[in-house]
């Protein structure tokens, strides 16, 4: 019997919203849902993104979609054996 799909809870942030007229979006979007469908994982309905913040500052950590995700994690929000996914795109 195969091992039941763990779920993956994506996770991306770019620095500079003059990224966000690219295509950083949708090309981290089709390389989460590659690395997913390599990994037998199960792609979770919430989409953790921080657009336009530095991760230099830790900015991300304290008022962005990052520290949102540590704190589910720390909660139990996630089921055991989740993947967090991570897609950074640098300036």
């Amino acid at each position: 019997m195969p091992a039941p799909r763990r779920t993956a809870v994506s996770y991306s942030r770019f620095s500079c919203l003059l990224q966000a007229d690219g295509d950083s979006l949708d090309r981290q979007e089709r390389m989460y849902r590659q690395f997913c469908e390599r990994h037998n994982l199960t792609p979770g309905k919430e989409v953790f993104a921080d657009k336009g913040r530095s991760g230099y500052h830790g900015e991300h950590r304290t008022r962005g979609r990052l520290g949102q995700l540590i704190e589910a994690a720390k909660e139990g929000r996630f089921d055991p054996g989740t993947v967090i996914v991570t897609r950074l795109v640098a300036q």
